[in-house]
């Protein structure tokens, strides 16, 4: 993606994100705004410009396609910083988080 015009920003009501912190053993919980849009963000430069410029507080692609069909709630666990510094670690211990808060979110 070369350009912040190219990312739709969704009113989007909850995300799940965790912070590692020798002190905290929790998920923290954060409600606001998602860019969404059909390709990975990889640039860190345009990442601050929208997150400056539109108050995004995170990037996803999955549900960019979704929302133009029907209305939906998406709960994103959050496992990388949409820079080039892309890895896979954190993948499982987000969607576990994700799981968790929409299992508590129905229960």
């Amino acid at each position: 993606m070369s350009d912040p015009k190219d990312y739709t920003v969704g009113w989007i009501c909850a995300i799940s994100t965790e912070y590692v912190a020798a002190h905290e053993d929790n998920p923290a919980i954060h409600y606001d705004l998602i860019a969404s849009a059909n390709q990975l963000m990889k640039d860190a430069s345009i990442r601050d410009r929208l997150a400056a410029e539109k108050d995004v507080l995170c990037f996803e692609m999955e549900a960019a396609g979704l929302m133009n069909h029907f209305p939906c709630l998406v709960i994103c666990g959050i496992c990388d910083y949409s820079d080039s510094h892309k890895n896979k670690d954190w993948q499982g211990y987000a969607a576990m988080t994700a799981a968790a808060y929409a299992r508590d979110l129905l229960y």
